[in-house]
């Protein structure tokens, strides 16, 4: 990464999380969007890069400031400390986000993230990060005592896992960067350090900046032109940061670009594609891929348990089209009695019979 993005960076993080403490950010984005304007693209390329950034690279740079700029403002204007430091934490500025999260914990109120120990999850993690092992076991301990029951405790289940796994994932992230500093035209380990950007060693950033390099660096590799990887990935990440339009348009690909990658012949795209038309907020679209997907795909996870008849019932019901909601709220009822909304928490009402009810009064049969 040049010394330009880490400078942006640099100062869009501090930017992001000078809500952890008082004054507002809105002065810091200042700064940060002056900082911008002055950065020029590297003309050359960096230690450990082959080549130079590409215009496509240069231009995704630019997008994220745009879209760290404008969560950022949404952040300091709802006051909100814990968005503010799951983009700190994306921007791999850990010491701000967890100045960030500790400030939401202190101010409390009523927060659900807060109060069912999301948040000291996430502390968890990014003491774990840190070094600070006790403290990371303190908050590991409050998460687990504010979980709301046990029908969600998987995610501490994951957590430990985590953290049992994370000093391992340490050694081998630092061996791999340090033989792709040596190599920079070793497709396989670079390969290799992208995949611990997620879970595993949560580089969210170095991801993004990583994976376009990767098929920027090495268009020819299978993972760029066969089995569709770098893209899936990379499609992901761009939605994750909220560069929604370019994400979209690969999800709208893939298929035809990958027709024989197993994401597309098993569904996975047609169900990721469905999901991104709904968070875009574009119900009639959403609709017809999660109609697509059980057609077609029936052995897709979303098709066998429930879960897409379930989102198309939600879907209709938003376009008050009530008797079709409740004709798939009892499909799920009836045939897939194992699927959450069946399935509630000890002395709740199941979720999809309060659906029913809902249509019910709405004139549904």
């Amino acid at each position: 990464m040049h010394r330009a993005l880490i400078a942006l960076v640099a100062a869009l993080a501090a930017a992001c999380c000078a809500a952890a403490a008082e004054p507002s950010i809105a002065e810091m984005l200042k700064e940060a969007r002056a900082l911008a304007e002055k950065a020029s693209p590297a003309t050359g390329t960096a230690p450990g890069e082959p080549v130079a950034d590409s215009e496509y690279l240069k231009n995704m740079k630019a997008r994220l400031q745009y879209e760290v700029d404008q969560r950022a403002r949404n952040f300091d204007k709802r006051r909100d400390n814990v968005g503010m430091g799951d983009l700190c934490f994306d921007l791999q500025q850990f010491d701000k986000a967890l100045g960030a999260w500790n400030t939401a914990v202190q101010k409390g109120g009523n927060d659900w993230q807060i109060q069912g120990g999301y948040v000291h999850q996430r502390l968890c993690r990014v003491y774990t990060i840190l070094g600070q092992n006790e403290l990371a076991g303190q908050a590991l301990e409050e998460a687990t005592k504010r979980m709301p029951g046990p029908w969600v405790l998987h995610d501490i289940d994951r957590l430990k896992a985590w953290l049992k796994d994370y000093p391992a994932h340490d050694e081998e992230f630092k061996d791999l960067k340090a033989k792709v500093a040596a190599d920079p035209k070793d497709a396989n380990n670079r390969w290799k350090l992208l995949l611990l950007y997620r879970e595993d060693m949560p580089m969210r950033l170095d991801e993004f900046i990583g994976l376009i390099q990767f098929r920027d660096f090495f268009p020819n590799d299978q993972r760029v032109i066969a089995t569709g990887e770098c893209e899936w990935r990379l499609m992901e990440i761009m939605m994750h940061f909220g560069i929604t339009d370019e994400g979209l348009k690969m999800a709208e690909k893939f298929r035809e670009k990958f027709p024989k990658s197993g994401l597309a012949l098993g569904g996975e795209a047609t169900f990721r594609l469905a999901e991104y038309y709904g968070w875009l907020v574009r119900p009639l679209d959403s609709l017809a891929q999660y109609k697509e997907l059980r057609e077609k795909y029936a052995k897709h996870w979303a098709s066998g348990n429930g879960e897409a008849v379930w989102r198309m019932g939600e879907i209709y019901k938003g376009l008050k089209r009530y008797q079709e909601a409740m004709d798939c709220y009892k499909e799920v009822r009836d045939k897939f009695n194992k699927h959450w909304t069946c399935n509630p928490p000890p002395g709740a009402q199941a979720t999809i019979q309060e659906r029913i009810f809902e249509m019910t009064k709405n004139g549904a049969r």
